[in-house]
């Protein structure tokens, strides 16, 4: 097997171009991803419903949740503050299954990266 050659995307050999032609689809699955309410997941979760996804939006914003619903009428949407585990536990649980997990949602804590702590880590 012909590894990295000039022209080729991974491991598979196929010319870039092809790969730019591929049709990705998630029909019949399901999808969950947090922190979809702004930014990286809420694109995320757009693509993987243009993909077939049938795709469970989580965010702790009902208000970036409604406007999300208005751009993809299809996606299903789910408040929750996933900072409360037993709580976000008991919801995403009542969502039934899913086959794909996009795990987006997070916390930011601005010190210098030579000041954070353990417990920074764990907010």
């Amino acid at each position: 097997m012909n590894r990295g050659s000039r022209g080729t995307q991974g491991n598979y050999n196929m010319p870039i171009e092809k790969a730019a032609e591929m049709e990705i689809t998630f029909a019949g699955k399901r999808a969950l991803v947090t922190g979809a309410g702004k930014g990286i997941g809420r694109d995320i979760a757009k693509k993987l419903t243009a993909c077939g996804a049938n795709t469970v939006a989580l965010s702790r914003s009902q208000a970036d949740l409604d406007s999300l619903k208005s751009e993809v009428p299809t996606i299903e949407t789910c408040v929750v503050d996933l900072s409360d585990w037993t709580s976000a536990r008991q919801t995403i649980e009542s969502l039934g299954h899913f086959d794909l997990l996009v795990n987006n949602a997070g916390v930011s804590k601005v010190v210098p990266f030579t000041e954070t702590s353990e417990q920074d880590f764990d907010l």
